[in-house]
């Protein structure tokens, strides 16, 4: 690290964490203070964390860990600034509430396209239709659709005996709801004729649940009874199951929203952890999920077998392998909990979200490539190499030796946002990428939300929840601060159309 740079990192963190001593620290070091607004200075806190993990790392081993300047793409993503548009109206104030909408607190909210098959009378006829709405789970055991722009309910449904704490919306098939709950079951909905087809059962709250992106084939759900499971649609592939009611005209009715709903799942296989899982993903090409656990310093990924064969007996292999949220691959030390991870719109980007923290460090969003492990690519793995295949699934992986070849770091990360937050051990950290990858908006235990820039920088932050908005006072569940969700939603490319939407325990869906 060049000599000159040491006391701009110490700047920029006083002026950060002890603004009242930065005056005389400029004075004495001879800086001026528009100084620590120049760029690439990077944040002291990370230079600590990524020096005591080379300490840690070199007394497991002695390897030799290359550096190696990239300038890939994935940087140039990281390193855009922030929309110009998004950072004059995003989170300036809250433009509506939605009040009436419940009576028990939110726990998620998701944008998404959903079927319709609703009767005109005038023509006699089925319209189908697939508008936008907010999908919303809450404390009440009811899960609704709502129109984003009038706060009017097209749909509520009761899937559920307890809580509903996820949702999502079959990638083309868009008739079929999955939710999951505090009920230790996960449920397959049929939002066209309003019945329950399937209930995928735990031992415990099935935290998250999701459809892969590949037309649905799998289902994973995760639950506090420390497992995780995959769920196949054996039908996959045949025409059926791949008629997307996603985009339609109006014109007709049709026939796979007419026809009885067909799409079943078969548990294909589980996995059994030794920590409660907190995150569920699949990857954009639907090949691996992702999943992260309490207590682990590692970012797993589940490869996923090719389409079954029906009349093959052996059942298919589900690897594991792994990535390390340390900066260094021999550091198993797990100072913290990713209890968070959000692919962004472009699927090349991971932010995964930290807590649990040990020492006091705070809140943070760390952006990796979504790519697998570079010991899963056909080449050989430059820096990792298998060393047993244990009879679960899992692969555990080992340096190469010293004399072996090291040209790429395992698992680099692209950035650290630093979020302020010191974190609640009864509030989740929830957050939502900008539609076009320029920054990230999280939630704050105070009702706030925060936008930042990918490089670090807070943009903007409103006070959103825990306060009456127009008139509109918090529902049931009381002046709750507590935000439990949100998303953005708009289109891409028209920034004006952007809004954040967020729900919490205030029983309110605020827009931003």
């Amino acid at each position: 690290m060049p000599a000159q740079l040491l006391p701009l990192i110490v700047a920029k963190y006083l002026h950060k964490s002890h603004p009242t001593t930065l005056d005389a620290f400029l004075s004495a070091a001879s800086l001026p203070r528009q100084a620590i607004d120049a760029a690439g200075i990077p944040d002291l806190r990370d230079v600590v964390e990524q020096y005591e993990s080379y300490l840690l790392a070199q007394q497991l081993q002695s390897v030799t860990l290359p550096e190696k300047e990239e300038e890939g793409s994935l940087k140039e993503l990281v390193a855009r600034p922030v929309n110009p548009r998004a950072r004059e109206t995003l989170l300036k104030a809250t433009k509506k509430t939605y009040g009436e909408i419940g009576t028990g607190g939110f726990l998620s909210v998701r944008w998404e396209k959903v079927a319709k098959r609703e009767f005109n009378t005038q023509s006699a006829e089925y319209d189908i239709t697939c508008p936008g709405r907010l999908v919303l789970s809450a404390t009440d055991k009811s899960v609704k659709t709502v129109d984003v722009v009038t706060g009017e309910v097209d749909q509520l449904l009761q899937p559920h005996k307890a809580a509903v704490l996820c949702t999502a919306i079959h990638p083309t098939r868009r008739r079929y709801l999955l939710t999951s709950s505090m009920d230790s079951t996960a449920i397959l909905t049929d939002l066209i004729t309003q019945r329950t087809l399937q209930s995928f059962p735990h031992g415990k709250f099935v935290v998250r649940c999701a459809f892969s992106p590949d037309a649905g084939r799998w289902v994973g759900t995760a639950s506090y009874d420390r497992t995780i499971s995959l769920w196949e649609d054996l039908k996959w592939g045949l025409p059926s199951s791949v008629n997307a009611a996603t985009e339609t005209d109006g014109d007709g009715d049709d026939p796979e929203l007419a026809g009885e709903p067909t799409l079943r799942y078969t548990l294909r296989h589980t996995i059994t952890l030794d920590q409660n899982p907190e995150t569920l993903v699949f990857t954009p090409d639907g090949r691996y999920l992702m999943y992260t656990t309490r207590a682990s310093c590692l970012l797993n990924y589940v490869r996923l077998p090719p389409a079954s064969n029906t009349t093959d007996d052996t059942p298919p292999k589900f690897d594991v392998i792994t990535k390390s949220f340390n900066p260094h691959p021999l550091d198993s030390h797990a100072s913290f909990s990713v209890l968070n991870i959000v692919p962004d719109p472009s699927g090349r980007l991971l932010a995964c979200q930290t807590g649990d923290h040990a020492g006091g460090t705070g809140e943070r969003v760390l952006l990796y490539d979504i790519s697998p492990p570079l010991a899963d690519s056909a080449a050989a793995a430059p820096l990792l190499v298998p060393r047993e295949q244990l009879e679960d699934g899992f692969t555990t992986l080992a340096l190469r030796t010293r004399s072996a070849p090291q040209e790429v770091e395992e698992n680099p990360r692209l950035s650290v946002i630093w979020t302020g937050e010191e974190g609640d051990p009864y509030v989740l950290p929830r957050l939502a990428w900008l539609p076009d990858s320029s920054g990230i908006i999280t939630t704050t235990t105070a009702g706030e939300l925060v936008l930042h820039s990918l490089q670090g920088k807070t943009v903007s932050r409103l006070k959103v929840h825990g306060v009456p908005v127009d008139g509109v006072s918090a529902g049931g569940a009381g002046m709750s601060a507590v935000v439990r969700d949100l998303c953005v939603v708009g289109n891409k490319d028209d920034v004006d159309s952007w809004e954040v939407v967020s729900v919490g325990y205030d029983a309110t869906v605020r827009i931003s």
